[in-house]
């Protein structure tokens, strides 16, 4: 069984979302940005599952990036490569009000794990070892795909 981070690529309809909306600076930091995810680009989660098929063995491994990532890093690093507007802070209780609970926690709760035991177990290591790296991909291939 694999347990995976939160998803994120090119062709992903809440990537292309969070994408617009650091665009159009829709998209802030809540509260001090300082939560973090543990992220996984879909090119790496499929290899994960074909790997983890391979390998035929039992058990339960994390299948994330090599490094979890501060959602003020990520949301800050994406507008920089996306040339939009770096996002606001907004409080959380302002965020509460506006956008609810349930987006308040997603953007506010660390998520992070580690992928060190599925690499020790099946020797599997992520194409895109930091969101950097996938974000750039994804931020290609927009352009690449671009009217």
């Amino acid at each position: 069984m694999l347990r995976c981070g939160w998803f994120y690529g090119a062709d992903a309809a809440h990537t292309r979302q969070i994408g617009e909306g650091l665009r159009r600076r829709r998209i802030p930091v809540i509260g001090d940005g300082r939560a973090r995810w543990g992220l996984l680009h879909l090119d790496d989660a499929a290899d994960a599952f074909v790997t983890a098929a391979v390998a035929a063995r039992s058990g339960c491994w994390h299948v994330v990036d090599d490094e979890p990532a501060r959602v003020q890093e990520v949301l800050t690093y994406w507008a920089d490569r996306l040339n939009a507007p770096r996002p606001f802070h907004v409080p959380v209780w302002l965020a509460r009000l506006v956008a609810g609970s349930y987006a308040v926690s997603f953007f506010t709760r660390s998520t992070c794990t580690s992928n060190v035991r599925f690499y020790r177990d099946l020797g599997w290591r992520p194409r895109y070892p930091t969101f950097q790296e996938g974000i750039d991909q994804i931020v290609a291939t927009w352009a690449s795909t671009a009217p």
